[in-house]
């Protein structure tokens, strides 16, 4: 289930950066959506870091937003497979671990 997730997730972030204008604003949707928070926590998964690199790739002109879309399905490909490791070992992933992979900061809410 957890790499179906992470398929989801980087299917929608490509997405994002598609020139289609409706399957864009879309995807961009989805991120904000109850399913996709549901997703993140059933996979422990720091929604907020992913919101923050959306926000970040529709800034960017059309023709970069591709390759940055691919650049960030890969961390999401390394953030999903340590999950699964990790649920197989039983340790949760670190704040700090998925900044580091993400390049953003991670705010946590209260």
């Amino acid at each position: 289930m957890v790499m179906l997730d992470g398929l989801i997730v980087k299917q929608a972030v490509r997405d994002v950066a598609s020139k289609k204008p409706e399957l864009s604003d879309q995807a961009l949707l989805y991120f904000y959506s109850r399913d996709f928070l549901d997703l993140c926590q059933r996979n422990k998964i720091d929604g907020n870091a992913i919101i923050q690199s959306i926000k970040s790739l529709v800034d960017f002109p059309i023709i970069s937003r591709k390759k940055i879309a691919n650049s960030i399905a890969k961390v999401i490909d390394e953030s999903f497979l340590k999950e699964v490791l990790r649920r197989k070992n039983n340790v949760p992933i670190t704040r700090q671990e998925l900044q580091k992979s993400l390049g953003v900061e991670v705010f946590i809410e209260k």
